[in-house]
């Protein structure tokens, strides 16, 4: 996992590593590359995703590297001016709570938050042993969007 910095307060570069399917490694890119590449159509995305590794990582060799880009809507909690969330957020709605962590960095503080609020109504917490949750269903997962037919290049 990285963050490449520049001026502002979106990071230039984010990147986390996966696995896909075939076990080859696969780093998704987000910052403001992915949010300006929204606007671009996929060559030109392309050739700033090259452009910006180039840049940042310098010592990385793209011979061989392919790479590919797909849309993402961004689930934030809504914000007055279309601004984003300053920290993680929830919603509650009868015994249901939405969460929103807006980034990684606010998952201990969201976790924190959902705490409070249960307890608020009443709910205990448990020493943390998930044994009774066992015999729940478990639901299944889409596949990644790099183990999708994307049109790599």
């Amino acid at each position: 996992y990285a963050h490449c910095f520049t001026r502002g307060d979106t990071p230039r570069l984010t990147i986390t590593s996966h696995r896909g399917a075939d076990g080859a490694a696969v780093w998704y890119v987000g910052g403001a590359l992915a949010e300006s590449g929204a606007a671009q159509d996929e060559t030109d995305f392309i050739a700033a995703a090259r452009e910006a590794l180039a840049t940042y990582l310098p010592a990385l060799r793209q011979d061989g590297l392919r790479l590919a880009g797909f849309l993402v809507d961004r689930a934030e909690a809504a914000r007055p001016g279309g601004r984003r969330p300053e920290g993680p957020a929830i919603a509650r709605a009868d015994n249901a709570i939405a969460a929103w962590p807006t980034k990684l960095a606010f998952a201990p503080l969201l976790a924190e938050t959902i705490r409070d609020e249960i307890v608020a109504v009443g709910v205990a917490p448990n020493s943390g042993d998930l044994g009774p949750l066992a015999a729940w269903p478990h639901p299944g997962f889409a596949a990644p969007p790099w183990d999708r037919n994307l049109p790599w290049r």
